[in-house]
C-alpha cells in the first residue's frame, strides 16, 4: 500500500513527498516474528526517519501503523520522534487489533502513535478498535461500491 501511495500520480501532482518503507520484514513469512536482522533494519528505519524529519521538516506525515506487538514498538518509536518535532500525522489503518492490547505500556504506546494524528479508516468496522485512542476519524471505504441496477 505504501508503494501505491508513493507512486500515485495525484499525490505527486499536489504534494512534494518523500517515502520511507517502514516494514522490517523482507517477506510475509517473517511478519510478527523477532530476528536480529529485523532489529537492525528497525534501527536503520528509525535513524533514517529521524534524519529525514530533522533535515526535511515535513508539514505532514502519512503513516500506516500496524497493531502487532513487534511492529507496534517500532511504529511507536517513530511516532514519538514525529511528536517531538510536532509534525501532524495522517494515520491510515488497514487492520484491527489496537484495542486488543490491554497492557498499560502498550496502551500508552498506542496513545503516542495516535497523538496529533488524523485517523483514516478503510471501513466502519475498524472504528470501534481505535476510537478510544483518538476520535479524529474519517472513513474512506476500501473498494468500490456496487452500483444499483436501474
Amino acid at each position: 500500500m505504501g508503494l501505491f501511495t508513493k507512486n500515485n500520480s495525484q499525490v505527486k501532482k499536489y504534494f512534494q513527498s518523500k517515502f520511507i518503507n517502514i516494514s522490517s520484514s523482507k517477506d510475509l513469512k517473517n511478519i510478527g516474528f523477532f530476528s536480529l536482522a529485523k532489529l537492525m533494519t528497525t534501527l536503520k528505519i528509525v535513524f533514517k526517519s529521524t534524519i529525514m524529519i530533522i533535515f526535511w521538516r515535513p508539514d505532514l506525515i502519512y503513516f500506516t501503523p500496524a497493531p502487532g506487538k513487534i511492529a507496534l514498538l517500532k511504529d511507536g518509536l517513530i511516532c514519538m520522534i514525529i511528536n517531538i518535532f510536532k509534525i501532524k500525522k495522517v494515520s491510515v489503518l488497514h487492520a484491527r487489533g489496537f484495542s486488543n492490547h490491554k497492557n498499560r505500556f502498550f496502551q500508552f504506546w498506542i496513545n503516542q502513535i495516535f497523538k496529533n494524528s488524523k485517523i483514516v479508516l478503510l471501513g466502519k468496522s475498524l472504528k470501534y478498535d481505535i476510537e478510544k485512542f483518538n476520535s479524529d476519524i474519517d472513513i474512506i471505504p476500501n473498494g468500490i461500491e456496487k452500483r444499483k441496477k436501474s
